[in-house]
C-alpha cells in the first residue's frame, strides 16, 4: 500500500512538473495536461495540487482510496441526488444548474461533480471570496469541466469525490474514513440510510455531525431529506425510503480507526529530489 502510494504521488508530481530545461520559464498549465495524466490525478486524490508562479506545488492528504467498485450503489445514489443529480447525463456541466447560478449570483453553486474536483484538486488556491477571484475560479471550473468528465469517466470521477472529500475535517478525508469513524464498518456494508446520512453532512460536516449531542438530530433530519429526494428522482422506492428510515444506524464491530495526513513534499524531496519539488 505504501509503495503504490509512494508510486502514485511521484508519477502524478512528474507528470505535473515543468516542460523540458528550454522552456523551463514557462509555466504548467491544467490544459497542457493529456488523459492520463488527469486520471492519474483523480486516482490519487491524497494529493492536493496548487498552482504557483512557475508551476505546480503539491501536499498529500493521504486518504484510504477505494476504486469505483468498492464503493456501494446506495452511496453513489444518495451522493449523486444532493451533490449532482444529472451527472450521469451532463458532459461536465450542468447547463440547467448553471442557468440558476447567473439568475441568482455565485453564492447559489451550481458545480457539478466534475467541476467541485476540479475546484478541490486543482483550483482550489482560487478560494479568495472577493468577485473577481471567485469569477476566474468558477470560469475555469466551466471551461475544463467536459475535459475533464471525458477524459476520466464518470465512474472514476464518483469514486474521486468521495475519496477526497471531507466528511469532518482533514482528519476525516474520503468515504473509507467517514464509514470507519461514524459507523466502524466499510464503505461496503453502508445501509441505505447511513449512505444517504453521510451523503447529506457534505454540505456541512461540522453542523450535520451525527455523532454530536448538539448536532445529532440536524443530522438525521438532513438524511430524512436526502431519502426523500433519492425518491423523487427515482432513485429508489417509496418503500425503500421507509425501510431505509426504520433501520435507522447500524453501528459496526470494527475498531476505532485513526490516521495520520502525511507531507507529500517532504517524501518527494526525500525520494526523487528537490528539482521535482517547486
Amino acid at each position: 500500500m505504501t509503495r503504490a502510494l509512494a508510486l502514485a504521488t511521484a508519477l502524478l508530481l512528474i507528470s505535473l512538473s515543468h516542460a523540458p530545461t528550454a522552456q523551463a520559464a514557462d509555466p504548467v498549465h491544467f490544459w497542457d495536461l493529456q488523459p492520463r495524466s488527469l486520471r492519474l490525478l483523480v486516482t490519487s486524490p491524497q494529493v492536493m495540487v496548487s498552482r504557483t508562479k512557475t508551476g505546480w506545488d503539491a501536499y498529500c492528504r493521504c486518504p484510504v482510496v477505494l476504486a469505483p467498485s468498492e464503493i456501494p450503489e446506495v452511496m453513489k445514489k444518495a451522493i449523486v441526488t444532493v451533490e449532482d443529480k444529472r451527472f450521469f447525463d451532463h458532459g461536465g456541466v450542468d447547463v440547467v444548474s448553471l442557468l440558476s447560478v447567473l439568475k441568482g449570483g455565485l453564492t447559489r453553486g451550481g458545480s457539478t461533480i466534475p467541476m467541485q474536483l476540479l475546484k478541490n484538486l486543482v483550483f482550489h488556491d482560487l478560494r479568495a471570496s472577493d468577485v473577481l477571484t471567485r469569477l476566474e475560479r468558477k470560469g475555469a471550473e466551466v471551461w475544463y469541466a467536459g475535459l475533464f468528465d471525458e477524459a476520466v469517466g464518470k465512474e472514476e470521477l464518483l469514486a474521486a469525490y468521495l475519496n477526497q472529500i471531507e466528511f469532518g475535517g482533514r482528519d476525516i478525508v474520503g468515504l473509507y474514513r467517514a464509514s470507519r469513524h461514524y459507523f466502524r464498518k466499510e464503505p461496503k456494508d453502508l445501509t441505505l440510510y447511513e449512505a444517504a446520512l453521510l451523503a447529506g453532512m457534505v454540505k456541512a460536516p461540522a453542523r450535520l455531525n451525527p455523532l454530536r449531542a448538539k448536532t445529532r438530530e440536524r443530522a438525521h433530519e438532513r438524511a430524512l431529506l436526502v431519502l426523500k429526494l433519492m425518491v423523487e428522482q427515482g432513485r429508489i422506492s417509496d418503500k425503500e425510503r421507509r425501510q431505509a428510515e426504520e433501520a435507522g444506524i447500524r453501528p459496526g464491530m470494527l475498531p476505532e480507526f485513526k490516521i495520520q495526513a502525511q507531507a507529500f513534499t517532504e517524501w518527494v524531496v526525500e525520494t526523487w529530489g528537490d528539482k521535482y519539488v517547486q
